[in-house]
């Protein structure tokens, strides 16, 4: 795991130094998320979902000598939501994606693009209420980081529009339950504005 946090930390700071700053091409970005949260024990898997929205930034940095070819990084926050059973469910999430990007631009108007690379979550905070009781899940039941392993695709409109779908597959085990194992998994749908 520290591995992989230095890697990350030197992306960024490649991405982020005084030559290659000039080079990005930032954007924000908002959309639909969908969490699904799989535990198994006993060889029993149990899933639910939790609807939410994303907003952020992204910074996309092309690699010379390979046209087509980019890191893009960035910062997105995450809020997914469920009421069940008179519970009402919060999650907060802090996302940094690492992802490679490959463009197949089929005119200055138009073109597609692919994504996979690895992101690191951070719970913020994640909170169950029912009847005026609050339970902080990440007491309780949930671990705060996790590393996910995603893919993804999109069109761009003008160089500056761009639709994207994604799907981040959760690798770390987020159960505190030695008898269970839980993996959150990410479907994103949104638009980001290229500045």
């Amino acid at each position: 795991m520290k591995k992989i946090i230095t890697l990350a930390a030197v992306v960024f700071a490649a991405m982020f130094s005084a030559n290659s700053f000039a080079q990005i091409r930032w954007s924000a970005t908002a959309g639909f998320g969908q969490a699904t949260i799989a535990y198994k024990t006993n060889g029993v898997t149990v899933s639910g979902t939790d609807n939410g929205i994303y907003a952020g930034v992204l910074g996309e940095m092309p690699l010379e000598g390979v046209q087509n070819l980019g890191i893009e990084g960035g910062v997105i926050y995450s809020w997914f939501m469920d009421k069940k059973e008179g519970i009402k469910e919060n999650i907060h999430l802090l996302n940094v994606p690492v992802k490679a990007k490959y463009s197949f631009p089929l005119s200055n108007d138009f073109g597609f693009f692919a994504l996979a690379g690895p992101t690191l979550s951070l719970g913020l905070s994640a909170t169950d209420k029912k009847d005026g009781q609050s339970l902080d899940l990440y007491d309780q039941n949930l671990k705060r980081f996790d590393i996910k392993l995603g893919i993804g695709a999109g069109v761009c409109f003008n160089d500056i529009i761009e639709f994207r779908l994604g799907y981040d597959w959760g690798l770390l085990n987020q159960s505190q339950n030695s008898n269970v194992t839980g993996h959150i998994h990410y479907l994103h749908i949104g638009l980001a504005y290229k500045f």
